[in-house]
């Protein structure tokens, strides 16, 4: 049966960006003039200048904020002989992006090793060194190693690009090209290409070309266009053609994308059934994760895709803990979204997402989890921005 949607599909920003989990410039400041022109945000929450270079000693990088005490009890709690993975968890999960951000140069300049370099030294358990070293990164460099992941190795991790590429504004891509560039010396196209072949290539490189307008969910649409793009999608589904249904998906505002769809579902069927029937494999995957993230029948912004991935993550035999923790991080950069998510699992499953994460995990990873989980509800966002 139908589930009733998260807040009014007739504003579909009802998540905002916000500002993030402690002092950091306003959201949407500009950095300054370089390649990159877009707001310094990521995921919805401030991020630090990617290009900016680490902070001199004794420089204050984030006002209020002194990462040496951090420093020294991070160095006792690694070289302890029992490490005591809570205690570092709870050192840690605290800190700001910023603080973070700061406490990475702190690290470097003292040691030689990152922040999440000595994350990784740790000899703990891998989900949990996963986790935490995500938290360190922040929302970009998470999201730029997680590309890497899944360009490395033994085939590619074709889900995982799916939700780091697709179905996003284009500073969000522009900042992953961007941050990509910069800690690997390699373009994130060229990456894809050399990993990828044939139409699913073809979807990802339109896709990192970012040409997706800015979404402006007041605006009117053309529903001029808005109907040549059905007949459009009408034709490619009778000719199973997948380059034509990723450029309307990838090329057009999600407004207007949801104008698309309704319209289309009013002259023929649903476009979600057409998808399904017609297509398989990962370029289904990826054209339904375009199309759940803008539909404006549950709440028009992914939310309840994202729970459903959630679950798809824990359910049947054995949890799938790289998925659990990276679709965890990546909502917790933004508290009012993360708070969506769990009201969303909580309708369509009956039961709260932080009971269903319990039964599926346990230990310090657990409980790193569970305290990001929790961490939304109750924490304020602080607009100070460090100079």
């Amino acid at each position: 049966g139908a589930y009733p949607p998260y807040g009014n599909p007739a504003f579909p920003l009802a998540v905002p960006p916000i500002a993030p989990l402690a002092p950091g410039p306003a959201l949407g400041h500009q950095r300054t003039p370089s390649a990159q022109h877009d707001p310094l945000v990521y995921l919805g929450t401030n991020i630090p200048d990617p290009f900016r270079s680490a902070a001199s000693h004794g420089e204050t990088k984030v006002p209020g904020y002194d990462p040496e005490e951090t420093f020294r009890k991070l160095n006792r709690l690694v070289s302890s002989a029992e490490v005591k993975e809570d205690e570092i968890s709870l050192l840690l999960l605290p800190l700001s992006v910023f603080e973070m951000d700061a406490l990475n140069d702190h690290c470097t300049a003292r040691t030689g090793i990152s922040l999440a370099d000595t994350i990784d030294r740790i000899p703990a358990g891998t989900d949990w060194k996963f986790a935490l070293r995500g938290l360190t990164l922040g929302p970009l460099g998470f999201d730029v190693d997680l590309a890497r992941r899944a360009l490395q190795g033994l085939g590619t991790n074709e889900m995982m690009l799916v939700e780091l590429i697709l179905g996003r504004q284009g500073p969000d891509v522009r900042w992953l090209k961007a941050g990509y560039k910069a800690r690997y010396g390699k373009d994130l196209v060229d990456a894809v290409k050399s990993d990828l072949s044939g139409k699913l290539e073809r979807i990802f490189v339109m896709a990192l070309n970012t040409q997706k307008p800015l979404d402006d969910p007041y605006g009117q649409v053309d529903q001029r266009k808005v109907l040549e793009d059905v007949e459009t999608l009408a034709t490619a589904a009778k000719k199973k053609d997948e380059i034509a249904f990723a450029e309307v998906l990838i090329n057009r505002s999600d407004t207007h994308i949801r104008a698309v769809i309704t319209m289309y579902s009013q002259r023929y069927k649903s476009l979600s059934k057409v998808i399904k029937k017609t297509f398989s494999g990962t370029i289904e995957t990826a054209l339904l994760y375009i199309l759940h993230g803008v539909k404006a029948k549950r709440d028009g912004q992914g939310i309840w895709r994202d729970a459903k991935l959630l679950e798809k993550a824990m359910a049947g035999f054995g949890t799938k803990d790289t998925q659990l923790i990276y679709r965890i991080i990546r909502a917790y950069w933004n508290p009012a979204r993360m708070e969506a998510i769990k009201d969303s699992y909580q309708r369509r499953y009956n039961k709260p997402l932080v009971n269903r994460v319990k039964g599926e995990t346990s230990g310090a990873y657990q409980k790193l989890l569970i305290a990001m989980l929790q961490r939304s509800q109750k924490t304020d966002m602080p607009n100070a921005a460090p100079k």
